[in-house]
């Protein structure tokens, strides 16, 4: 599970269309469950915790430097 995973997705899902079909659908109190379900089947695990700290991060604009210090850890960049 990862923020990391999240941030990727949150970047990835408006590019492809069938993603957004889905994710579309997502609604009500188990949108954020449906939407994990569905990023995990397209390969991005990450929890329901790891997609609302990625939306926060995306929000404030930035990553914090421990937050990106995960992101290139994850990715391999360490």
């Amino acid at each position: 599970m990862s923020v990391a995973r999240a941030l990727e997705f949150l970047k990835q899902a408006p590019q492809d269309q069938g993603l957004r079909e889905r994710l579309e659908a997502c609604s009500g109190r188990e949108a954020i469950a449906q939407l994990t379900r569905i990023a995990s089947e397209a390969g991005y695990v990450f929890s329901q915790d790891d997609y609302r700290e990625a939306v926060r991060l995306l929000a404030e604009g930035e990553l914090d430097q421990a937050a990106l210090d995960e992101v290139m850890r994850e990715a391999g960049f360490e």
